[in-house]
């Protein structure tokens, strides 16, 4: 899974469990600070699908923006929203393309062939799909969330050693795609006094690491029940390219 380093939050400090899009949506009237986070989880996503789509930087940023403002955040939106039916990322791609075309019947734009999405952190294994662009971007950008909470968890519970070795053994070489380091590299690096040491240590930041990736792909998507379908979702993403 090639893709870029994890990044900290959108404000510089690991967020909280995050509160369903759903009832996100629900709760727009609370303003600012809903506005902030809806707008740091899926800008990227929306704007590399329009990127895909084959429009430019301008026109992706002005598609994207406006979308947010004016139907995510609006009052037509909030009143056809509806748990039932389905996903709320699969929703929201439909009424981003729904707005697009709206706008597309009232103004000729261009569009490209082909789209340099370097700049969103699409690698070329992803297929040349808007939906796909949408998901890529989406998940890399849930997993760097992710690891920032990850990282916060341990150092708060005293086991910064053991992020250390998870990040250097797994998160950093599956991120980037590059070899990892040896467990005995590993051992000499972090004065660690055995291998086996050195995997159980990597074992506990994995649990923690999937109860946060579980926890956070079903608030943002589906309700408890469906949470492990909704992982395995996630994680497909990856798999497609």
């Amino acid at each position: 899974m090639a893709g870029p380093s994890y990044r900290p939050s959108t404000f510089g400090r690991p967020a909280p469990f995050p509160t369903t899009s759903w009832t996100m949506i629900g709760n727009a009237e609370q303003g600012q600070a809903v506005q902030a986070e809806l707008y740091g989880r899926y800008w990227d996503p929306l704007y590399c699908y329009a990127r895909r789509r084959g429009f430019s930087q301008e026109d992706a940023n002005d598609f994207t923006q406006g979308f947010l403002t004016e139907i995510l955040l609006g009052r037509e939106f909030l009143s056809k929203a509806d748990r039932t039916r389905g996903r709320f990322r699969s929703l929201l791609v439909k009424a981003f393309q729904n707005y697009i075309g709206g706008l597309l019947r009232k103004k000729k734009v261009p569009i490209a062939a082909q789209a340099d999405l370097s700049e969103c952190r699409v690698p070329d294994t992803v297929p040349h799909d808007p939906g796909r662009a949408f998901d890529y971007v989406y998940a890399t950008t849930t997993l760097d969330r992710v690891l920032a909470d990850l990282e916060f968890e341990c150092r708060r519970d005293g086991l910064h050693p053991h992020w250390r070795i998870f990040e250097q053994r797994v998160a950093k070489p599956t991120l980037d795609g590059t070899a990892a380091p040896s467990l005995e590299e590993i051992c000499r690096r972090y004065a660690v006094d055995s291998q086996g040491r050195a995997s159980n240590m990597i074992v506990t930041v994995k649990r923690r690491f999937r109860r946060i990736l579980l926890r956070y792909v079903a608030e943002q998507d589906c309700s408890e029940a469906q949470a492990e379908e909704a992982l395995r979702d996630f994680l497909s993403i990856f798999s497609r390219s």
